[in-house]
């Protein structure tokens, strides 16, 4: 029985991934898991569900290798770099990834 709130549901496929580590399954769930038009980074979720530097680092390795994360460097106003990262709940090849990237607006300061 689902709670009336504050509860999400994902697929026994990517709860069971055979190729994701528990803290890649946990990364992808809490950042799957914001509200709509949240903007943390993947590190910050990393921080907040407390999975230390080297298990975030092969966690997010497992995740872009499955397609479940992309991201992109792309220069905003004033030449700052950022990185744009795309986390689905579905695989995504990198031509898919591509066109949803194209159509994210560039970094500005407001949209922070």
């Amino acid at each position: 029985i689902a709670p009336p709130r504050g509860f999400s549901q994902f697929s026994h496929d990517l709860i069971r991934h055979p190729r994701l580590s528990s803290d890649a399954v946990r990364l992808l769930t809490w950042q799957l898991s914001l509200p709509d038009g949240a903007r943390e980074s993947l590190s910050r979720t990393a921080e907040r569900a407390r999975i230390g530097a080297c298990a975030f680092t092969r966690a997010k390795r497992q995740l872009k290798e499955e397609g479940f994360v992309h991201e992109r460097r792309v220069q905003g106003p004033g030449g700052h770099w950022v990185t744009q990262q795309l986390v689905s709940n579905v695989p995504l090849n990198a031509a898919e990834a591509a066109k949803i990237l194209a159509r994210m607006p560039g970094h500005t300061p407001s949209a922070d």
